[in-house]
């Protein structure tokens, strides 16, 4: 998607969405935090990726930039408390 994917979180999950210009096919995406697997970071060549599952059983599985949650809940280094 190269710039044009917005990702969004708060603390009831995230949210994923095209920019308007681009947008032909489905409205903006939002996954509950408790439909998110665990995240791991994805090392290829010079590029580093977060990887997780959605949906319990697994329905599909995302990868993102690690740059785009990097300090997120989806951040394999973070853990954050909502409280």
């Amino acid at each position: 998607y190269n710039g044009v994917l917005r990702i969004a979180h708060d603390h009831f999950g995230l949210y994923l969405s095209v920019m308007v210009l681009f947008r032909v096919g489905p409205p903006p995406l939002f996954i509950p935090w408790n439909a998110i697997g665990p995240a791991t970071r994805v090392k290829e060549l010079w590029t580093e990726r977060v990887r997780f599952s959605v949906g319990h059983p697994v329905i599909t599985t995302v990868e993102l930039p690690f740059a785009a949650v990097k300090g997120t809940p989806l951040d394999p280094d973070v853990r954050i408390d909502w409280g």
